[in-house]
């Protein structure tokens, strides 16, 4: 099964690093420093965590847990859990029925896998793409962004910030994706009527979340020297 677009690129890479360091780090507190040699010797850079524990390596301050589970064992069901209820749904499975499923395959209670979701926020990530679908539809309509996110929220029973941030991460990806592409020498016009395309959307659309997404940037940018700076404050 394909991945959807809004798990690809820069997030999803940042997550598989951050899965990686875990299972690196929980192979060295375990005894076994294969992963992170071959890890340092891949020429990858390495994450805070990975140097701390490269340090405390050095200092002799890491010494194996006794009678403690398995945090990456736990990480593989999760990973396996989330793979089979997806496999499950591709194949017009529902949710309940599928958690329900996988919880049997698994041997362990359905409440264990809905944690699993939980873990790995699907559940937020469909949503978000239910409340941008929505919103799509309304603006196409004719409805200002405004208008149609206060219209969404009542429909979906959910606070309009909920909406605004299912809206925020939707434009960072447009803006991720349009700079990986870039990065793998695409034009700026080339790169967002590619990322229209796969989205769905109009060229204007993507363009505008650029737009605010630079925005926000440059907010950021002035509140950090806001805090750095009393006197620009004033």
């Amino acid at each position: 099964m394909s991945v959807p677009w809004f798990l690809e690129g820069v997030r999803m890479a940042r997550r598989t690093r951050r899965h990686r360091d875990r299972v690196v780090i929980h192979y060295a507190k375990e005894g076994d420093l294969l992963p992170l040699i071959g890890l340092m010797r891949s020429g990858e850079e390495l994450s805070p965590k990975v140097r701390s524990l490269v340090a405390d390596l050095l200092e002799g301050k890491v010494k194996r847990p006794k009678h403690r589970p398995s945090k990456l064992e736990a990480w593989s069901d999760e990973l396996g859990q989330l793979g089979r209820l997806l496999e499950l749904e591709s194949e017009g499975w529902k949710r309940t029925a599928a958690v329900k499923q996988v919880a049997t395959e698994f041997f362990c209670s359905v409440r264990t896998v809905q944690t699993s979701l939980s873990d790995w926020k699907l559940n937020e990530i469909e949503a978000g793409c239910r409340h941008i679908k929505r919103i799509r539809e309304l603006e196409m309509e004719g409805w200002e962004r405004t208008a149609a996110v206060t219209q969404v929220a009542t429909e979906f029973c959910c606070s309009e910030r909920t909406v605004q941030t299912s809206v925020s991460k939707w434009e960072e990806r447009h803006m991720e994706r349009v700079l990986d592409l870039e990065s793998e020498g695409w034009k700026r016009t080339e790169a967002v009527s590619q990322v229209a395309t796969e989205v769905g959307c109009s060229e204007r659309t993507v363009q505008t979340s650029l737009s605010r997404c630079k925005l926000k940037q440059i907010e950021k940018r002035r509140n950090r020297l806001k805090k750095r700076s009393p006197h620009l404050r004033k």
